[in-house]
């Protein structure tokens, strides 16, 4: 390895768990008080991003203060079990709510919708249910969301309209790596699932998701598309790859309604 590529994925590996940790605290206690809440909601899936937000806020603030919200899409009693164990272990409240149960029957093109809707569809579906119940109950709402698919657009913006804060804005997602070994907390970390896109875009280039991150990291500092791949050594396809998708996502980022 070179110097310069060390360099350059020293940024990223140089993780400092107490100083997140820390930030993580006092800008959820910040929110909290700006928008006058005293209870905390967060959608639950068996995604690592997911579960090690629910684990870290639960080690971060009083765990009497969360609920953990489930929309089970089809027949996953695997995945429901799973999160009935964790909020067992992180003794938190989950509730589960089967979308096409709330919907009237008076809306019955609406409900067909839900039964059948995948993707992007369903979570803009999630999001307008999540914001309501929210909204009734007087929860603030977490959104799980990394730097990494913030930056690469992997979001719905259905869904993040409705959160109120995305505490893991600010890490990469390899970085979560570093959050799972403190948090001490692996025997329900190995059980989740990785993020699909970014899984999907790695398979496709060929590289690691610390090498994708070192490539955010340099498009983020001014790097030009050459030396990304001269300090990290891989193909400049792949940098060009990855600047394409942060500058096609450049609006959805920054929309105001999905500002956070």
């Amino acid at each position: 390895m070179t110097r310069k590529k060390y360099n350059i994925l020293r940024r990223i590996r140089e993780f400092d768990y107490s100083e997140f940790r820390r930030g993580f605290k006092e800008e959820l206690i910040t929110h909290l008080n700006t928008f006058n809440k005293d209870k905390i909601l967060m959608r639950i899936d068996d995604t690592i991003e997911s579960i090690i937000l629910a684990i870290i806020t639960a080690n971060t603030v009083d765990r009497r203060i969360i609920s953990l919200i489930y929309f089970p899409h089809g027949y996953k009693s695997r995945i429901t079990r799973y999160l009935h164990r964790l909020s067992s272990y992180l003794d938190t409240t989950l509730i589960t709510i089967d979308p096409s149960t709330i919907v009237s029957s008076l809306e019955s093109y609406v409900k067909g919708l839900v039964n059948i809707a995948k993707g992007e569809l369903y979570d803009d579906v999630i999001g307008l249910i999540l914001r309501k119940y929210a909204d009734e109950e007087g929860y603030f709402i977490l959104g799980e969301y990394t730097r990494t698919s913030w930056m690469l657009g992997g979001f719905n913006e259905g869904y993040i309209k409705s959160v109120d804060y995305l505490p893991l804005s600010r890490v990469y997602y390899s970085q979560l790596r570093y959050i799972a070994r403190e948090l001490r907390s692996m025997p329900l970390i190995r059980k989740a699932r990785n993020n699909s896109m970014i899984e999907k875009l790695l398979k496709r280039l060929k590289i690691t998701d610390e090498v994708v991150d070192g490539v955010i990291y340099g498009i983020e500092h001014g790097y030009t598309d050459h030396e990304i791949s001269v300090e990290l050594d891989i193909d400049e396809n792949a940098v060009f790859e990855i600047r394409r998708l942060v500058n096609d996502n450049y609006l959805r980022r920054n929309r105001p309604l999905a500002m956070y």
